[in-house]
């Protein structure tokens, strides 16, 4: 097992699996309405002195949280204590995550990326002399 690095999230706007111009990079997915997905991709850095067969794992996980607004983050959703209770109570239902138990308001996932044939050899390297510069 090895760490990555620079571990960037973007948002994939037009979901064709790729970083374009149109992707931004998030922290937090903003106001998914009920019953949508969003496509993200995680994007890292790989240390080169990894050897070929290692794993770094990758957790995913999405956190219920209430609507807030906008470019606001929203407060993270907890079950209501008991049943049936004079306000309002929040119920969560979600199935155990690869990380977290059931009804938590949490759903998590793993990844990982695998070292497959870490070797890179130059074919040729080539120099550019402009005049006036001497090569020694």
């Amino acid at each position: 097992m090895f760490d990555t690095t620079n571990v960037v999230i973007y948002q994939d706007n037009n979901a064709n699996g790729v970083v374009d111009a149109g992707d931004n990079v998030i922290t937090y997915l903003d106001e998914v309405a009920p019953d949508t997905t969003r496509n993200i991709l995680v994007v890292s850095d790989i240390p080169s002195s990894q050897i070929n067969g290692q794993v770094a794992g990758i957790v995913l996980t999405a956190q219920a949280a209430a609507g807030g607004g906008a470019g606001s983050q929203g407060a993270v959703l907890t079950a209501t204590a008991g049943a049936n209770t004079a306000g309002i109570d929040n119920v969560l239902a979600d199935g155990a995550g690869a990380t977290d138990a059931a009804n938590d308001g949490k759903s998590s996932v793993k990844g990982d990326y695998t070292v497959l044939a870490p070797v890179l050899s130059p074919a040729r390297m080539i120099f550019t002399a402009s005049s006036g510069c001497a090569l020694a």
